[in-house]
């Protein structure tokens, strides 16, 4: 506590408010009935410091100060020792919050980290400030802080979201590039995603009430503690995203193999068998290297060919189509679960309070899902975006990798808490 006030005085009010709970030089001695010279330096950790006393103090004895003591409170102090103060903590790591409503306090005001004014004192002190407290009532601060925290925490739930389906996106690509295999996502459907399906579960996530342990971990350092951090990043992409990724590919092959779906486009002599076709499109794909790993897979009943310039006429189109269809959806399917996950940073979703109400959340899961079977099952959109239909057979896959994702996470959940400090925490916390 800084004031302008007597040391008695200030003492006597930070002892009613909880600031000092730790008996000083004076009590000590008191108590003991001997000199407060005679008190060992090492058993005193509260102090009140007189304005009269920090003068004779240069940032040396100011840092000394702040080190040594772990109750301190400072009694008729000026305005320029006020902003020392706050700068003597911050050196030594710590976060200030400085409360004042006078024009005396606006340089420690604005110093501070967070700057914290009344609305009954000077305009000064409000423009100095960056939290104004309406009800002058020091119990908003606490709420301003879980509020600020909380509208941080949710940015980051929605970032580690939306960021996951990137690697389901990008990897049909990488494959179809390095490998030459069917294109398993098409750019239309990527788009789907980023712009239709993901984006109201996304923010949804901004409405998500605050959990419980909120307020339990320091306050950050805006230096180094960053919005998205390589941990959130490595958690999306590498461990989320690539569940997401086999996910998708599952269904894609799943359909692809699907033999119910009407092949009568396919421009093939009558009584031609598997291995007339083979030939046949072999034939045609001989001097091209890049179908080279693709036409493999119609040893295996695989469709074998998906590349620029693949049209309606082409062989096995619908079903092609049904099967990028079907890992869009399952791409939906596994972002129900990774919008789950991040629900709760910490917490398991199954114990009861965790999965609090969030009418925007479980509207923007049934609009994901309510968008991807209109883009799959509407004519329109089938005409317009390349879609088709597909059975449930198809996307049944689906359902396992998002289990799996869903486990892995509540694992990985229950490793931190039990061992807040350990490997897991250090490499897979996020946030």
């Amino acid at each position: 506590m800084v004031t302008g006030d007597f040391p008695a005085t200030a003492a006597a009010i930070s002892r009613q408010i909880g600031i000092l709970s730790l008996p000083t030089v004076d009590e000590i001695a008191k108590e003991r009935g001997i000199s407060p010279a005679d008190v060992d330096p090492s058993e005193v950790h509260a102090r009140v410091v007189h304005g009269d006393e920090l003068r004779g103090m240069d940032a040396a004895d100011m840092d000394a100060l702040v080190r040594d003591y772990d109750e301190l409170v400072f009694a008729r102090t000026s305005p320029q020792q006020k902003l020392q103060i706050v700068e003597a903590f911050q050196r030594n790591g710590h976060i200030c919050a400085v409360t004042g409503d006078g024009v005396n306090d606006s340089p420690a005001l604005k110093c501070a980290d967070i700057g914290i004014a009344m609305k009954s004192g000077s305009e000064v002190s409000m423009e100095a400030a960056n939290m104004i407290l309406i009800d002058d009532a020091f119990d908003s601060i606490v709420n301003g802080v879980l509020e600020g925290r909380l509208i941080f925490t949710n940015l980051a739930k929605s970032i580690c979201y939306t960021l996951s389906s990137n690697i389901p996106e990008i990897m049909p690509f990488l494959c179809y590039i390095i490998f030459g295999i069917p294109l398993a996502l098409s750019t239309v459907l990527i788009l789907c995603v980023d712009l239709g399906t993901d984006l109201v579960p996304a923010i949804s996530l901004a409405y998500e009430p605050p959990e419980d342990d909120i307020m339990a971990p320091s306050p950050r350092n805006a230096k180094k503690d960053r919005l998205v951090t390589p941990k959130l990043i490595a958690f999306a992409y590498l461990q989320i995203g690539v569940l997401q990724a086999l996910a998708g590919f599952t269904s894609f092959w799943v359909t692809l193999m699907d033999d119910s779906y009407d092949d009568a486009t396919a421009a093939f002599p009558a009584n031609c068998d598997k291995q007339c076709k083979y030939d046949l499109v072999n034939a045609l794909t001989e001097n091209d290297t890049r179908y080279a790993l693709a036409d493999s897979f119609w040893q295996f009943g695989i469709f074998n060919r998906a590349s620029v310039g693949f049209n309606p006429t082409d062989m096995y189109y619908d079903r092609y189509l049904a099967a990028q269809t079907a890992s869009f959806f399952t791409i939906i399917i596994v972002q129900v679960a990774d919008i789950l996950i991040v629900k709760s940073i910490r917490d398991t979703l199954l114990r009861k309070g965790t999965m609090r109400s969030n009418g925007h959340l479980i509207f923007g899961i049934f609009f994901e899902n309510l968008l991807g079977l209109a883009l799959a099952f509407i004519p329109l959109c089938n005409t317009v975006l390349s879609t088709r239909p597909f059975s449930f057979m198809n996307i049944v896959w689906a359902f396992p990798w998002a289990i799996l994702i869903f486990v892995y996470d509540e694992i990985r959940k229950l490793l931190i808490r039990r061992s807040p400090h350990g490997a897991v925490a250090r490499l897979t916390k996020w946030h």
